[in-house]
């Protein structure tokens, strides 16, 4: 297991840069200028763009490469020519509402998994009770056993199936639900270079 983690580690090391002064991982982006960051069909403000999809989707993939008991950091590195601090402040801000966001859309689709897990213990039981407590009927027995037969296992077919939904269905979004949340802890840092003259 040691020497798992360590390999592991190293393999990472490959990959990402890290931060030596609080060991966390660098997920490192270029930029030619602050715009670059947003989806070129949002005419929000900045403090509400969407990140363009080509980025988030970089960064998405970025951080699941990267366990989630490790914490990892956001470079942005533009030209130092482009350099303007209240275009830095509103673009972290702007990122960090993309990842609110995302948790408010994860936490709706969660909310939505348990409401139906919900209506299907609810049928179960009540499938389940209708199966146990309906009285013999006295016409034809054979319709009857197979009647009650589908209704016992028409709420066992509820049953699991609410359990499918709580536990499978929602397994991945809560993973996801874990990664945003790291995305809302960690630093974003913009970073400005020289650029040389290709001239």
């Amino acid at each position: 297991m040691f020497l798992s983690t360590r390999q592991e580690a190293s393999e990472l090391s490959h990959i990402f840069n890290i931060n030596y002064e609080n060991d966390n991982y660098v997920i490192e982006v270029n930029l030619n200028n602050y715009q670059h960051l947003y989806n070129d069909w949002d005419a929000s403000s900045i403090n509400q763009k969407e990140l363009a999809p080509e980025l988030f989707d970089f960064i998405e993939r970025a951080s699941n490469e990267i366990p989630l008991n490790k914490n990892h950091e956001l470079w942005f590195y533009l030209p130092e020519k482009n350099q303007d601090e209240r275009k830095e402040a509103k673009s972290k801000k702007a990122i960090k509402n993309n990842f609110k966001m995302e948790l408010y859309f994860i936490k709706k689709k969660l909310n939505r998994i348990y409401r139906k897990a919900v209506t299907y213990i609810m049928m179960g039981i009540i499938f389940l009770l209708a199966a146990y407590f309906l009285p013999e009927s006295a016409g034809n027995q054979l319709l009857y056993t197979l009647f009650m037969e589908g209704i016992f296992i028409g709420g066992w077919v509820f049953l699991w199936e609410a359990f499918s939904q709580f536990f499978f269905a929602s397994h991945e979004i809560r993973k996801r639900r874990k990664y945003y949340q790291r995305f809302l802890n960690s630093r974003v840092q913009f970073k400005y270079q020289e650029v040389e003259d290709q001239s």
